[in-house]
C-alpha cells in the first residue's frame, strides 16, 4: 500500500488586515497519518455536531475557548509540513535595492515594487524576469538543479580543468514554463506551493543525507540515476490528494508529476534494480476526506501565526510558524 499525504491551502489576508491587496501568502499544509486521523475523528465527536465537517473556521475558535481541544490539535499537527510561498516577500527582497534609489520619485500611496514593476524596459519585461526567477528559487527549480547536479557532480570541476567532453550536464525541466507565465499571482502561488507539498521533501537536508548514506553504502555516488532515483521515489510512491483548487493549478501540477515520473522511469534502469510504483494524484472535496479537513485546519493556524507576527520581518513570520510546526518550507528552503 502507497504511501498517502494529504494536501489544503490557504491565503493570508483572512485573518487580519496586516497581509492584504498584493501581500497576500499562500500557504498549504501536508497532512499524513498512518492511523487514518483518528485523533480528528475523536476531536469531531467531542466538539462538534454529528456529520459537521471539522473545517478550520469552527475549529480554531473551539481551540482558543477549551485547552483540551487546542492540546489535541497542536499535538497531532505539529509534524505536519507547512509549506509558505509570499512572492510579495520574494520581489521585496529582489527589487530592494532598486526601490531604495527610487524611493524618492515613488508617488505617495503606490506600492513602490508595483511602481518598479511598471516601469518601461526596453525589450524586457520585467513581471516576466521575476516571475522566472521565483520559479529558478522555487522548490521546483532547486529539484531541477539538483537532479542535473546529480547526473555529473564533478561537471563544473572538469570544465574548470579543460575537459570540456567530460562536463557535459542533463538538463532537466520538470514543467512547461509557457502556462506558468500566464497565470496570475494567486495561481503561481498556489501551484509553487502544491508542488512543495508534493516534492518538497527531496530538498530537505534529512533526505538528502539518507540517500547519501545509502549511495556510500552501495558505493555507487557517481551514479546519478541511482541518487536521482532515491531521492524521488518517495515522492513518487506517494498517493497525494489535494482539495479543490482552480483548474489551471491541477492541470500544471499533473504536468509536473508526469514529467518526474518520466524522469525516473527514463533513469531506473540503471539507478534501481527493484520496479518504483507511481502513487495517484487527485483533489477530492474536503468533506469527504478527513486528511483534507486536518490539512485544512493546520494550513489556517499556520497562516494566522505568519500574518499575526509583528512587523515585516520574514524571519520572525516564520519563527511564529515554527512554534507550532516542525517543518517549514519558506519560499523554496526548509527552515
Amino acid at each position: 500500500m502507497n504511501r498517502a499525504t494529504f494536501s489544503d491551502d490557504t491565503t493570508s489576508g483572512r485573518w487580519s488586515t496586516g497581509l492584504r491587496g498584493s501581500r497576500k501568502v499562500t500557504v498549504v499544509a501536508r497532512a499524513e497519518d498512518p492511523r487514518g486521523f483518528d485523533w480528528l475523528a475523536a476531536f469531531k465527536r467531542d466538539f462538534l455536531p454529528d456529520g459537521a465537517e471539522a473545517k478550520s473556521t469552527t475549529v480554531l475558535p473551539i481551540m482558543e475557548a477549551q485547552l483540551r481541544a487546542r492540546d489535541q490539535v497542536l499535538r497531532n499537527v505539529a509534524g505536519y509540513a507547512i509549506i509558505i510561498v509570499d512572492l510579495y516577500g520574494f520581489r521585496r527582497r529582489i527589487l530592494g535595492d532598486i526601490v531604495d534609489r527610487l524611493r524618492p520619485v515613488i508617488p505617495p500611496g503606490l506600492d513602490p515594487y508595483d511602481f518598479v514593476l511598471q516601469l518601461p524596459y526596453p525589450e524586457s519585461n520585467a513581471h516576466r524576469f521575476l516571475r522566472q526567477m521565483a520559479l529558478r528559487e522555487s522548490v521546483l527549480g532547486r529539484l531541477e538543479w539538483l537532479l542535473e547536479w546529480t547526473a555529473n557532480p564533478l561537471a563544473n570541476e572538469t570544465k574548470k580543468e579543460g575537459l570540456e567532453g567530460l562536463a557535459f550536464r542533463q538538463e532537466v525541466e520538470l514543467t512547461n514554463r509557457a502556462p506558468l507565465e500566464e497565470m496570475d499571482n494567486r495561481q503561481f502561488a498556489d501551484f509553487l506551493a502544491r508542488v512543495g507539498a508534493a516534492i518538497g521533501d527531496a530538498l530537505s537536508p534529512e533526505r538528502q543525507a539518507d540517500v547519501l548514506a545509502r549511495c556510500f553504502e552501495e558505493q555507487r555516488f557517481f551514479v546519478g540515476g541511482y541518487f536521482a532515483c532515491q531521492l524521488l521515489r518517495v515522492d513518487v510512491e506517494t498517493d497525494k490528494t489535494y482539495d479543490i483548487g482552480p483548474a489551471a493549478v491541477l492541470r500544471q501540477l499533473q504536468e509536473a508529476d508526469n514529467r518526474i515520473w518520466q524522469f525516473v522511469e527514463r533513469q531506473v534502469d540503471s539507478g534501481l534494480e527493484e520496479r518504483v510504483r507511481r502513487g495517484v494524484l487527485h483533489e477530492r472535496v474536503s468533506h469527504t476526506e478527513l486528511g483534507l479537513q486536518a490539512a485544512d485546519i493546520a494550513a489556517a493556524l499556520a497562516s494566522r501565526e505568519y500574518e499575526f507576527a509583528p512587523g515585516d520581518d520574514e524571519g520572525a513570520r516564520v519563527g511564529a510558524v515554527k512554534r507550532f510546526f516542525d517543518r517549514v518550507l519558506f519560499n523554496g528552503r526548509w527552515v
